[in-house]
């Protein structure tokens, strides 16, 4: 797990993807404590308009957070092309879509892990009523329950151009850091992206580039 190799870059941080968690990562987290200005708060990772890694980012800056002692769940909001589940030897059978859409509290099917004080919350199983999970009145009950057991959630999100649910689940975050990859991700998909965020007054608190 966590095997890949390739080089990324926040501002002039450059980041090593064989190191489980790095000093880099660490600044990344201290970018966005310094930005949000708060002990407890939601973030989301994304992409403009490709899924970009943001599974494997979640999950690193997720322990990055539970080092500092912090109650970390990383939520797989990605239903349609799950795998934080993958990437913590987790079961996908529950998760998120049951959580919401059954009306159940989210603590039935979050899973803890490996590392100490981080917990995972798996997409689930995918069924008929999924397209409603997100305008579900459901998922913001969700969120106040998650906010009242946790330090911090990462939620991990598809595309966000490419689906309306990460732009549903933007509005319930404090901030959002924004993935993109050089020579693949275009301007204006970029530019739209923080356009709609801005108009939201949602804040991008880090955009992390990959080079490699």
């Amino acid at each position: 797990m966590f095997n890949l190799r390739k080089s990324s870059k926040i501002s002039n941080v450059s980041l090593d993807y064989s190191l489980l968690s790095s000093e880099q990562i660490r600044m990344i987290r201290m970018n966005v404590e310094n930005a949000l200005k708060k002990d407890s708060f939601i973030l989301m990772v994304t992409s403009p308009d490709k899924d970009e890694d943001e599974a494997l980012l979640s999950s690193k800056l997720a322990i990055a957070f539970s080092e500092q002692k912090k109650r970390v769940l990383l939520v797989d909001a990605n239903l349609r092309n799950p795998s934080i589940h993958s990437l913590f030897a987790a079961d996908n059978t529950n998760g998120l879509a049951n959580a919401v859409s059954q009306g159940k509290k989210m603590r039935m099917y979050t899973k803890n892990t490996f590392i100490e004080n981080l917990s995972i919350l798996p997409a689930g199983t995918v069924s008929e009523n999924t397209p409603n999970v997100f305008v579900s009145r459901n998922l913001e009950e969700s969120l106040n329950g998650w906010t009242a057991e946790f330090d911090v959630i990462i939620i991990e999100a598809p595309a966000f151009l490419e689906r309306s649910d990460t732009q549903i689940v933007a509005e319930h975050c404090d901030g959002i850091v924004l993935v993109v990859k050089a020579n693949k991700t275009k301007k204006e998909k970029i530019v739209k992206t923080k356009s709609y965020l801005e108009r939201a007054k949602k804040s991008i608190v880090g955009v992390i580039y990959q080079t490699g």
